[in-house]
């Protein structure tokens, strides 16, 4: 009797899994597709001269950030963010900051200019055309990604500890536990009796509270995308002379910046 009981909880729990995981993860693809799209519509409106060729930069940075909100372990939220800066550097430079160089054609982008291009990529931390922009985005983001990046994580290794349990042989007074643990009314769906001290009911309260708060970042990367643009124009002749200087002194010393 006992043994059926558990094999009940442990089919239970991963049908559950099996439920709630493709929907967690339909929703934050959702939430990241519409704070991608949003961010590219501020190239669209403010910085036209940018548009077609931040948005590829825009779909990289928010692929990015669409694994790490998977739990997977080789994502890195500080070199996504850092690449989408470094690779927009050479934009904001030449259309924003010296639009005389302007907008070249893939007939006059010469080895030259992206030579130049990777320069201003490599140099783009030393130079800091953002100012502390970059940096408030990361904190930002791992501090909101936090909680959907752990439910991501638990819900596959929670799949994964039901496939081994189902395996298991339960001792006596564990299988008597897992029996008393017999779902609570609100879990099973029976809603029109009182919920078990509200335990389920705050639980889901909190997951919902991170879901906003992820949220909250995401969508408030566009400003943070803007604020580091404009901090760039502000400071447009600083960075033109520290930029000019170190190519001069590549110059002298037959260095790569």
């Amino acid at each position: 009797m006992i043994s059926c009981h558990c094999h009940l909880c442990t089919w239970y729990i991963k049908n559950v899994c099996l439920l709630v995981s493709p929907l967690v993860s339909e929703t934050f693809d959702s939430l990241v597709s519409f704070t991608s799209n949003l961010t590219s519509t501020l190239f669209d409106s403010a910085y036209s001269a940018l548009a077609s060729d931040c948005r590829p930069l825009v779909l990289h940075l928010f692929s990015g950030i669409k694994r790490h909100l998977s739990g997977n372990s080789n994502s890195s939220l500080e070199s996504t963010v850092r690449r989408f800066y470094n690779d927009l550097f050479p934009l904001v430079y030449r259309r924003l900051l010296n639009p005389g160089i302007g907008h070249m054609s893939p007939q006059s982008y010469s080895p030259l200019s992206a030579n130049h291009d990777d320069c201003l990529r490599m140099t783009r931390q030393d130079v800091s055309p953002f100012g502390p922009h970059p940096r408030l985005l990361v904190s930002s983001l791992s501090r909101a990604l936090g909680a959907g990046r752990a439910l991501s994580r638990l819900l596959r290794l929670a799949g994964e500890v039901v496939n081994a349990t189902e395996k298991a042989t339960l001792s006596r007074e564990c299988g008597r536990g897992l029996v008393r643990m017999q779902y609570c009314s609100h879990c099973r769906g029976l809603t029109l009796i009182r919920p078990c001290t509200g335990l389920c009911v705050n639980i889901m309260r909190g997951c919902l509270v991170s879901v906003c708060i992820m949220e909250l970042a995401l969508l408030a990367v566009r400003n943070h995308v803007n604020d580091a643009i404009l901090h760039a124009q502000l400071h447009g002749p600083r960075i033109t002379a520290t930029v000019s200087k170190g190519r001069d002194d590549d110059g002298k010393t037959g260095r790569d910046i």
